[in-house]
């Protein structure tokens, strides 16, 4: 029988007695822990719940061990009467770890960490000096004196006659659908009594309890008039009361019946990037008496999350390739910087300070990475208006000679040709500025002293009431210094060169071999002349690594293009990264596009791919907010495909638990349509994902997965969800078999191996059946053989005996 093993590790805070001398010398240090247990000998290792204290010394630790070890024999079961005696004479403590099964201690060389594990065993560790990681795991003895029970018995009715199904729910970001099912047997509860089922929110990254779903009432129909009539009370007038609106009216208890319950409630996220599962507080009473009560945990942290495969290639927006073009005779390319170094006020004299060093270091770094393709190197100084024009003028030339001094001193000896420019700006440039912010009638009085005050209008400028709060920032922001480095473009080839050289060398470059180089415009006239879309998705990622490998890439404007195009790629592969576009997307304004730096950002076509790769995360809140900020009211034909999305992901859940308000149903079905009409594979995807809400049957589902094509991960990935189906309601009994489902999802990870993440964090193969039959890297070659026999092959599945790529290189897991 498989055990649940709960670790405790427990550590009571103190110090070492020390003597005065050294008293100073000794530091508490950071001490991590992470232990992990096993069953048996040949068992694998596996994360528990762990609970720790800190003790004075090892000696105490291994004490307080062996009394606690006397105590549970004694009580013959975990948390008894002996037990928890014996903490209490020790003053135990004790402390839960994360759910990963770490935690950190501050402790000194020679305190004690004692470890209870999972009611079958203890052990205790020392700190030592020097040694700040302790990892273990930890033997069980399968024949262990002690059990664990999953119920909780008050008086003497023992509640294990409930069943209840631990199901996990469906996570569509911003809602999660909360599964309960569960049977009373009959006999059990009847006319007279009442159920109670509270479902409780638990974070998967703390394990603490943070919210409570609306529960479930069921009562008899004599307990629910005796109990208004008792208490004055009636549910219908009493709609607020948390017990009236979980009172299930339809579903009244009876003597002669079982209580069977299996149904969904919505329950909305108290926090949209947060992980939670949930445990079952489920009471059955009558008049005077709670006769039975159990908290039961609902599994793991796995979720559904129904919407990662589908193709969204009517929302996501491509980018114009011709726009981006790289000519062969430009053949230099410039790349802007600013320069922030801090001088003393009215002088040309930098201030003391390492936020100077490292600025240049971080600069001179990156500008010698582009070894002898480093051509020039440009200082533009800038100074504001305040002080007088030439006076201004040569305290930025004397600025800007410095920073070039700086800058040349620590390329050393690179050949490169320098040039300095520098600007003095007006007060009408204050006055501009101010214009665009909004600001015109401050605007119309900086003008007005400009062209009226004479030659040193500054007393005036700094009288204005509102100098400190707008003017100053201005003139601040004009104190400016910028370093602007120019280097050689590789030479770009000719079409039918480019395509040989491609062919010829795409291996060592999909093997990242350094010494194989093309240039950006290589790249461009390899998306223009390749038309295979497979091919082109290769030359995304290929063309994606080189620019991201350059320095500043974000400021070349081909960086936007090939970013673009990446994103949609992991959109329709399913992984997608609101990091991709990020460069390309500014916050602090809602103009769309604008140029900073000379770099074009917030781009309509980049912003509806950013919020669709949010909308993929299912981080719905974030999505929204995004959309609101940028695409208020707009009419655009490509937004309004990226609203129809939305739609269809904010009203899917509703609809199909009939909870969509009637008048918006025809409008979402129209959504739905549109959805799994833009792209070929949706329907397979969503009807074999949702099948539990839509009512599409295994059978159903199966041929339209069938239909995919073979090179395609999601079609045995998809086919894998199905096949599990089916293996859990079999009953085999040999200890070697291997089901055909694992084989399928072998395949999808060998085409896409973060498929295999995807895998360990969905709840598409159930808790049991994952523990029954566990994905392990030595059944590869079976898994090969269950995909020939299933193609009808007579060798492996792939065509070949090629050695498991390192992707498979981990340990076993489920």
């Amino acid at each position: 029988m498989l055990r649940h093993i709960i670790l405790y590790l427990f550590l009571l805070g103190g110090c070492h007695a020390v003597s005065a001398q050294d008293a100073t010398d000794t530091e508490r240090m950071a001490v991590t822990f992470q232990i992990m247990g096993k069953e048996g000998t040949n068992g694998a290792p596996q994360i528990y719940p762990v609970e720790y204290a800190v003790f004075k010394t090892i000696s105490k630790a291994r004490n307080v061990a062996e009394q606690l070890n006397r105590a549970t024999i004694k009580d013959g079961y975990p948390g008894g009467p002996e037990y928890e005696a014996e903490l209490l004479r020790n003053n135990v403590k004790l402390k839960k770890a994360k759910a990963n099964g770490t935690f950190i201690v501050r402790a000194y060389a020679g305190q004690g960490v004692m470890v209870y594990v999972g009611e079958q065993a203890f052990s205790t560790y020392e700190v030592k000096e020097g040694q700040t990681d302790y990892k273990d795991i930890l033997e069980f003895k399968i024949d262990g004196t002690h059990t664990i029970s999953n119920t909780d018995v008050i008086g003497k009715r023992k509640v294990e006659t409930i069943d209840i199904k631990a199901l996990p729910p469906v996570d569509d970001g911003l809602y999660m659908l909360v599964p309960v099912t569960f049977r009373l047997r009959k006999g059990d509860v009847g006319n007279r009594s009442r159920v109670m089922v509270q479902p409780i929110t638990i974070d998967c990254q703390t394990e603490d309890t943070v919210d409570f779903v609306s529960p479930l009432i069921y009562e008899g129909n004599e307990y629910n008039v005796v109990q208004n009539r008792r208490m004055d009370f009636d549910y219908f007038k009493n709609e607020m009361d948390s017990i009236a609106r979980g009172y299930v009216s339809n579903h009244p208890l009876s003597d002669t019946v079982a209580l069977a319950v299996d149904t969904m409630l919505i329950y909305m996220k108290k926090d949209a990037s947060r992980e939670y599962r949930f445990s079952y507080d489920i009471t059955a009473e009558d008049y005077t008496h709670c006769n039975l009560h159990l908290t039961k945990a609902a599994g793991s942290c796995n979720k559904y999350r129904l919407f990662k495969f589908l193709n969204l290639n009517g929302v996501s927006a491509d980018l114009p390739l011709a726009e981006y073009r790289t000519d062969a005779e430009e053949t230099m390319r410039s790349v802007p910087r600013d320069l922030k170094l801090n001088f003393l006020v009215g002088k040309s004299e930098l201030v003391p300070d390492s936020l100077n060093d490292v600025r240049l270091e971080m600069l001179i770094k990156e500008m010698k990475d582009y070894g002898d393709q480093l051509m020039r190197i440009e200082i533009e100084a800038y100074a504001s208006p305040d002080g007088g024009y030439e006076k201004n003028m040569q305290l930025a030339k004397q600025r800007g000679q410095v920073a070039m001094n700086l800058v040349m001193r620590g390329l050393g000896r690179a050949d490169v040709t320098k040039g300095l420019k520098t600007h003095v700006y007006s007060w009408a440039d204050v006055a501009k500025e101010l214009v665009s912010l909004g600001e015109q009638g401050k605007a119309d009085s900086v003008g007005h002293i400009a062209e009226t005050g004479g030659k040193s209008p500054d007393a005036l400028m700094r009288a204005l009431p509102f100098y400190t709060s707008h003017v100053e920032p201005i003139l601040e922001g004009m104190r400016s210094m910028r370093c602007v480095y120019k280097y050689e473009q590789m030479h770009i080839m000719e079409a039918d060169e480019l395509l040989e050289f491609y062919h010829k060398n795409k291996s060592r470059m999909l093997a990242g071999d350094k010494g194989v180089k093309l240039s950006d415009g290589d790249w461009f006239n390899l998306f223009a002349c390749v038309n295979d879309s497979l091919e082109q998705d290769t030359i995304t990622m290929l063309a994606y690594r080189h620019m991201t490998a350059q320095p500043a890439w974000e400021k070349i404007k081909f960086s936007q293009y090939v970013a673009n195009r990446m994103a949609m790629l992991q959109l329709r592969a399913g992984h997608p990264s609101t990091e991709t576009l990020a460069p390309f997307v500014n916050l602090t304004t809602s103009r769309s596009p604008i140029f900073i730096d000379g770099v074009q950002v917030n781009r309509k076509e980049i912003l509806i791919n950013h919020i669709m790769a949010y909308y993929q995360l299912e981080k719905r809140d974030s999505a929204v907010a995004l959309l609101n900020f940028w695409f208020a009211g707009s009419g655009d034909p490509e937004v309004q495909e990226l609203r129809n999305y939305v739609s269809f992901k904010e009203n899917f859940l509703k609809y199909y638990m009939g909870r969509l308000d009637p008048s918006m149903e025809d409008s979402y079905r129209e959504t739905e349509e549109y959805v799994l009409n833009s792209f070929p594979d949706n329907r397979a995807i969503l009807y074999t994902e949702a099948r539990a809400y839509m009512k599409k049957s295994n059978t159903e589902c199966r041929e339209l997965v069938n239909a995919m094509s073979d090179e395609n991960a999601k079609k045995w990935y998809l086919l894998g969800i199905l096949e599990a189906d089916d293996e859990s309601v079999r009953d085999v009994k040999d200890k070697n078999y291997i089901p055909l489902y694992l084989a399928f999802f072998y395949k999808s990870f060998e085409i896409d191996p973060d498929l295999r993440l995807t895998y360990f964090s969905e709840a598409h193969v159930n808790d049991e059946l994952r523990q029954k039959y566990k994905y392990r890297k030595r059944d590869i070659p079976r898994y090969r053989e269950l995909l020939a026999e299933y193609l009808g092959e007579q060798s492996g599945a792939n065509g070949d005996d090629d050695d498991v790529s390192g992707v498979y290189d981990d340990e076993d897991t489920n």
